[in-house]
């Protein structure tokens, strides 16, 4: 599993996300999901579960990018889910901080505030993946025009980003730095705003 998210980061590169996409669901479809109605030891059980949560949440990625966000969300929220399963904490609060930069994106500043909160919940003592949660939930907090929330959390990031407070990468530090970048320029510059196909989908509970 972990060579085929190798194999279809190559070819993301190669031929572009909605090819790679395909790919992707196809293999997650096929070959993993029968996988994981299987029973195994509890390390085996993690590991399994722990890669089919980022291959899924990586299908979410190229969904946002090409603008499909109701399977972007659906991804995620699966991706949740797998990461639940297999205990890792570090990756659900990845994945819900995902959730609440495209609850901003689609204008949805409640949601926002709530997914970007539970993330900064999710993620535990590590300042410097802290920081980056907490500055999402202040771009969410503008969202919502809430000033003084803003000012207040992006206060607690800045504090939590303190080089004077030392740290260590963890291992969503390291997914943080590994998010395959946005290709869709909506993504990253004012520009027409889709419909919000994603208003109208249960979220995950916190």
């Amino acid at each position: 599993m972990r060579a085929c998210g190798e194999e279809f980061a190559a070819m993301d590169r190669r031929r572009g996300r909605g090819h790679a996409r395909a790919f992707l669901a196809g293999y997650l479809t096929r070959d993993v999901a029968p996988l994981l109605r299987r029973t195994y030891t509890d390390p085996v059980s993690r590991e399994l579960f722990q890669a089919a949560a980022e291959l899924t949440g990586m299908v979410a990625f190229t969904a946002y990018d090409t603008g499909d966000h109701g399977a972007a969300q659906r991804a995620r929220i699966q991706a949740l889910r797998l990461a639940k399963a297999a205990g890792d904490r570090g990756y659900g609060a990845h994945t819900l901080a995902n959730l609440a930069t495209q609850a901003i994106y689609l204008e949805l500043p409640g949601e926002a505030v709530r997914l970007a909160r539970a993330a900064v919940n999710a993620a535990g003592p590590h300042p410097a993946v802290t920081a980056r949660l907490l500055t999402t939930q202040a771009n969410a907090h503008a969202l919502a025009g809430d000033h003084h929330s803003f000012r207040t959390t992006i206060n607690r990031a800045t504090t939590a980003m303190d080089p004077r407070r030392p740290t260590r990468p963890t291992g969503l530090d390291r997914l943080l730095h590994r998010a395959p970048p946005c290709r869709n320029r909506h993504a990253v510059t004012p520009g027409p705003r889709p419909a919000r196909p994603c208003a109208h989908l249960r979220s995950p509970s916190p």
